[in-house]
């Protein structure tokens, strides 16, 4: 293993995936509830924390950069606080969306895929309160930004790092719920010709999708258990993250490329019937390709990474 202690950040920092965001793309968006009463002030006030928490946040790498440890704790803390009022706002409207629409569902007036779908938004909320808690704490602590990096030091004795990657699963797991209720669907549809077999396709490829970003989230919990018993030094434990990553994003666009092929396919057919417009099959090819250079991409992260573990093993 490698002696040196020390990650390469330059190297971290140039390959780093940025596959989180996922969740939030499938909020709900709808009126604001009348029994919310988020009135204009509020609406104002809401802008002010954002804008406030953007201010705090330079403000705040200003104290640290200066060594100004107790202005730092106070303005990251502020910050911390005023995105989990946001937070806390959210999930409020994603409750009260959620009530307003369960008694027309009891009723059989909206189906059960119109109540699932906000589930989700208000699961992912509470999964971004107890996350910004879990970095409030950090940060009281520490005084310093929440380090989610897997080869982070414990932080007063606690394992933040894991915490909040334990905050993750349940929207993930939630997700794929609703994904493996759609394809169940989707498939009973198909055998009675109801729908297409490219839509069943679809489906189940966003199903695996979401299972593998689990997988990888576990795999992460378990690489940061690694680390933690010095099994991992912190170099290794970030490219093997780095490594994991990419792995995942390859099987994602693999397992996307028959899919988007066949939709290409019954487009072109569409098209010579006069169907669709030139424009549709375009986008596909587009994305057919955009498909390929993402899986040529993450098969070169996966050599570099595995020349940088190659060398930390041989150091």
């Amino acid at each position: 293993m490698n002696s040196n202690q020390d990650a390469d950040p330059d190297f971290v920092k140039a390959l780093e995936w940025q596959l989180r965001s996922n969740l939030r793309h499938n909020g709900v968006v709808s009126r604001t509830p009348h029994r919310l009463r988020l009135t204009w002030s509020k609406v104002v006030a809401s802008v002010a924390l954002v804008a406030g928490s953007m201010f705090l946040g330079a403000a705040g790498t200003y104290a640290v950069t200066h060594e100004d440890d107790r202005a730092a704790r106070g303005l990251l803390i502020a910050k911390i606080q005023a995105q989990l009022e946001i937070a806390e706002m959210l999930h409020a409207h994603h409750a009260q969306a959620l009530a307003e629409k369960q008694p027309l569902a009891e009723k059989g007036y909206i189906g059960e895929s119109e109540i699932r779908r906000l589930e989700l938004p208000l699961v992912s909320s509470e999964s971004e309160i107890q996350r910004r808690r879990l970095e409030l704490e950090e940060v009281s602590i520490s005084g310093r930004e929440p380090n989610n990096a897997l080869s982070a030091p414990l932080v007063g004795g606690r394992d933040f790092v894991t915490a909040r990657l334990q905050t993750e699963e349940r929207p993930i797991e939630r997700q794929l719920a609703i994904a493996a209720k759609e394809l169940d669907r989707l498939r009973r549809l198909a055998k009675s010709a109801f729908v297409m077999d490219y839509e069943v396709d679809v489906a189940e490829a966003r199903f695996q999708q979401i299972a593998a970003g689990l997988d990888e989230l576990r795999r992460r919990q378990s690489l940061r258990t690694r680390f933690l018993s010095a099994e991992l030094t912190p170099k290794e434990v970030e490219l093997r993250d780095l490594q994991e990553q990419a792995r995942t994003a390859r099987q994602a666009a693999v397992r996307q490329l028959p899919v988007v092929a066949e939709q290409l396919a019954r487009l072109g057919r569409l098209f010579e019937n006069g169907a669709v417009d030139r424009a549709e099959v375009s986008e596909m090819e587009i994305a057919l390709q955009s498909l390929k250079a993402q899986i040529r991409l993450a098969e070169l992260e996966l050599e570099i990474i595995q020349r940088r573990l190659s060398g930390s093993n041989d150091e």
